[in-house]
């Protein structure tokens, strides 16, 4: 019994890991895309275990998506959930379901329903932070090939600097 819980368990976690990976793909893809017809996402960098699993793959499961955006915290939740649905060739749409203050910063945990049709496949979590100008800078950019949609080539994604993501987890832990 505890093998088959264990199995369902490694199943769940990599089928979070995928989803993450495929959305900072997807909102980093559209946040860099030109619009005149309605708000879009702003700058995107991914921070977080997300941005250290694109520079080590394998090294380690995880299972939230961590962005650092220029998004105003009003419109932040409708922007995410019209940006992560909108293409066509994405095989799943998304809804978010609970929403959370962070308590470190200026931000918001969004518990996000993955459907594939009007079935549900999964769930992941979130965190979007209100970034400043200094949180922009030094990024590292990657071309990264999304999991889940083959007719894009590659993304160009933006990652927080190893130094800045290490300063945070010191101040998390130690501050």
């Amino acid at each position: 019994m505890a093998y088959s819980a264990d199995v369902h368990r490694l199943q769940e976690d990599a089928k979070q890991q995928v989803l993450s990976q495929h959305l900072a793909a997807q909102l980093s893809y559209y946040a860099a895309q030109p619009t005149s017809t309605r708000k879009r996402l702003g700058r995107v960098v991914i921070s977080g275990e997300t941005s250290l699993s694109f520079r080590v793959p394998h090294a380690r499961v995880y299972r939230s998506l961590e962005i650092i955006t220029s998004i105003n915290p009003h419109d932040m939740r409708r922007l995410l959930e019209e940006t992560m649905s909108q293409d066509d060739s994405d095989p799943f749409t998304y809804k978010i379901f609970r929403t959370k203050d962070m308590a470190s910063r200026p931000g918001k945990i969004y518990s996000i329903r993955v459907l594939d049709d009007e079935n549900e496949y999964g769930w992941i979590k979130m965190q979007a932070t209100r970034g400043v100008d200094v949180e922009y800078e030094d990024t590292e950019e990657m071309k990264v090939q999304n999991p889940l949609v083959e007719s894009r080539a590659t993304t160009t994604i933006k990652l927080i600097d190893v130094g800045k993501y290490l300063a945070e987890k010191i101040v998390s832990v130690f501050g």
